[in-house]
């Protein structure tokens, strides 16, 4: 549901095609300025709590890695005594 909107904000309102049978009105779902924008404010959001999530990740990753290291060194240590 998230990429539909991120796809509608970037790309428009999909548009109909105009036949004379048809009327000129526009769609019934046709989005109001501000619920766009609110909706692009959400969508801001989410893509900071994503930003963020992912750094956060990498700092795991890293605190990981190095705790791998520091327990290597001791077992191959303990090896050689």
């Amino acid at each position: 549901m998230a990429a539909k909107s991120l796809e509608r904000i970037l790309m428009g309102p999909r548009r109909r095609s105009h036949r004379l049978w048809q009327s000129t009105s526009p769609p019934a779902n046709h989005q109001t300025e501000a619920a766009a924008e609110a909706e692009a404010e959400a969508l801001a959001s989410a893509m900071e709590a994503q930003t963020i999530i992912r750094d956060e990740a990498f700092r795991c990753k890293e605190i990981t890695s190095r705790l791998l290291s520091l327990a290597r060194r001791a077992a191959a240590m303990a090896a050689k005594t």
